[in-house]
């Protein structure tokens, strides 16, 4: 999920800025790790139900965490 990813290098700027080892490090993880099982079991599925098969070719289209930064061959 790129907004995810955005989200995550938000929380890890913020530490830098504000010079805190636990902002930088320990809550990246800890967002990251709630939002995966949020996502994974809630979101996934309604999406699923609401849109089909045009979400499932979405999802093999977009990763989910880390963007893509070559072309995807197929």
């Amino acid at each position: 999920n790129p907004m995810l990813f955005g989200y995550l290098l938000c929380l890890i700027s913020l530490g830098l800025v504000a010079n805190s080892t636990t902002t930088t490090f320990i809550t990246p993880l800890l967002f990251i790790t709630i939002w995966t099982i949020w996502v994974k079991i809630h979101e996934e599925p309604a999406l699923e139900n609401r849109f089909g098969e045009s979400y499932n070719e979405y999802r093999k289209k977009t990763p989910y965490l880390v963007p893509r930064t070559w072309k995807r061959t197929e």
